[in-house]
């Protein structure tokens, strides 16, 4: 077969390496062409993402046996 699994953490640490490398090429040349509002822009969205992570821990600490983002969805609005 040769099926080869990693670690969630080995993918996550994959993942942000990849997207981290892309950003530090692609964000200073966006943000020069685009002027002071993308800095706005910018700033609004990491905001909107620290939020949103803040609101998903809530919801994962009210219930131990919510483990995955399905697992959430069914939660809040059940299955179907």
């Amino acid at each position: 077969d040769g099926d080869v699994s990693i670690s969630s953490v080995h993918a996550c640490f994959n993942t942000l390496n990849s997207l981290s490398g892309v950003g530090i090429l692609a964000i200073p040349y966006a943000l020069s062409s685009s002027g002071w509002i993308s800095i706005l822009f910018f700033f609004l969205i990491g905001v909107t993402t620290w939020y949103t992570g803040l609101l998903l821990q809530r919801c994962l600490k009210l219930d131990p046996m919510v483990r995955s983002y399905p697992d959430l969805a069914n939660k809040a609005f059940g299955k179907k």
